[in-house]
């Protein structure tokens, strides 16, 4: 994908995909930029979103949570919770 530059004074550079110039202009140059560039065509393809959609983030949400729920059953079944008492004595 090309890029174009353009400062505050209008389009100073051109410069194509693989980082080579196809056109610019000097500092303090005034002029116009009249240039043409192909942009790459890919095949009739759809992208990965448009293939799956959430899918995929909605079986790594379910998956997540799945583990959520084990390790929260296990630690509540096996490790129990320790429970500190304190005697607390009021003097009057």
């Amino acid at each position: 994908m090309p890029l174009i530059r353009s400062p505050n004074t209008g389009i100073s550079t051109v410069i194509l995909a693989d980082g080579s110039f196809k056109d610019y202009l000097g500092v303090n140059q005034k002029s116009i930029l009249d240039t043409t560039f192909e942009f790459p065509r890919r095949a009739n393809e759809p992208t990965v979103f448009q293939k799956y959609g959430l899918i995929p983030l909605s079986i790594l949400v379910l998956f997540l949570s799945i583990i959520h729920f084990v390790i929260h059953f296990l630690e509540t079944k096996f490790i129990k919770p320790k429970i500190h008492k304190k005697n607390i004595n009021i003097e009057e």
